[in-house]
């Protein structure tokens, strides 16, 4: 019996992605990784633009920008009370004197919700206002004070340059700290806002005085300082210290001591630096007043430089 032969249904598939959806997913990951925009803002960008990085992020920052003021819009009227408080402290090799802790600064900047405190992107603003403020210090100085401290509200705070921190990378431009804020409010959707600055130093920057910073109730996971890297801590409560002496800044063990000072103004929350003198120091077995304690430690470390404190300033987030 005659059978017809049978055409063969068998089918070939190709396991390789085509070029062109290839080159679309490296595009849209380069995006990501240069900016920390949503996807589909991202994947928009990299659609209008497939074969030119250049314009496709200059696309994404257009987008963006257009986000945040919507976003900012909306949010106007809400309030951000929660966030960080950010302090930081150069590094040894920026310090004009070669002093780790010869400049100190400290920022609030709020946002409404402790999701979007604990997001990396909020944190990374925070970080990168405080440095940026350190770093900035000096041009800083010349605004209102409060004693040895250069104080800037909310809306001169807006207008700090945002700087990145030392190994970033990224291709995104930077702008103010205002600025930066809407980048963050397009990304994060809700209200971002500077609060206020403080720099230490206001009455000039020499080798005679230290600033030591100190911040509690880091977020979970928070790094531990390296040597190596910006010196940049994050809390809810976070205070500045500054001490002066002749040629302190020389003496190695300076901005430790600052740094312990500055953990019992945050701790202690003192009133005055004559109430912090006075006060019983924390953690000591023997009960010792912080000037004993001061002099105790300024020897204990071989120190042969007077030691005094000549200002001190603590902020709690979001406080009247």
């Amino acid at each position: 019996m005659f059978r017809p032969a049978l055409l063969s249904s068998t089918r070939c598939f190709s396991t390789s992605t085509p070029r062109s959806a290839s080159s679309a997913v490296a595009l849209i990951k380069k995006l990501r990784e240069a900016t920390a925009a949503p996807l589909n803002i991202t994947r928009s960008a990299a659609a209008a633009h497939p074969d030119d990085y250049d314009a496709a992020l200059a696309f994404l920052q257009q987008e963006m920008a257009k986000r945040g003021e919507k976003v900012a819009a909306k949010s106007a009227d809400r309030t951000a009370n929660d966030g960080w408080i950010a302090v930081a402290q150069l590094p040894g090799a920026l310090g004009k004197q070669g002093n780790k802790g010869r400049i100190g600064a400290m920022v609030e900047l709020n946002c409404e919700t402790d999701f979007v405190a604990r997001n990396e992107v909020f944190q990374s603003l925070a970080r990168r206002s405080a440095w940026s403020a350190c770093i900035l210090a000096e041009e800083l100085a010349a605004t209102s004070t409060e004693g040895q401290f250069a104080i800037r509200d909310a809306k001169a705070a807006g207008e700090l340059p945002l700087l990145r921190l030392p190994g970033d990378k990224s291709d995104d431009p930077t702008g103010t700290l205002l600025e930066e804020s809407s980048k963050a409010m397009a990304t994060l959707g809700e209200k971002v806002a500077p609060r206020r600055i403080a720099t230490a130093g206001k009455e000039g920057f020499s080798n005679d005085f230290v600033v030591g910073v100190y911040a509690h109730g880091a977020p979970s996971g928070s790094p531990a300082p390296s040597a190596d890297e910006p010196h940049v801590l994050l809390g809810r409560i976070a205070g500045l210290v500054v001490l002066k002496g002749k040629e302190i800044g020389a003496w190695e063990s300076a901005a430790e001591l600052a740094n312990q000072l500055a953990r019992e103004v945050v701790g202690a929350a003192p009133e005055s630096v004559e109430e912090l003198l006075g006060m019983q120091k924390m953690g000591e077995r023997e009960a010792k007043t912080v000037r004993e304690w001061i002099d105790g430690y300024v020897k204990e470390k071989g120190g042969s430089v007077e030691v005094n404190v000549d200002g001190m300033l603590r902020w709690e987030r979001s406080e009247q």
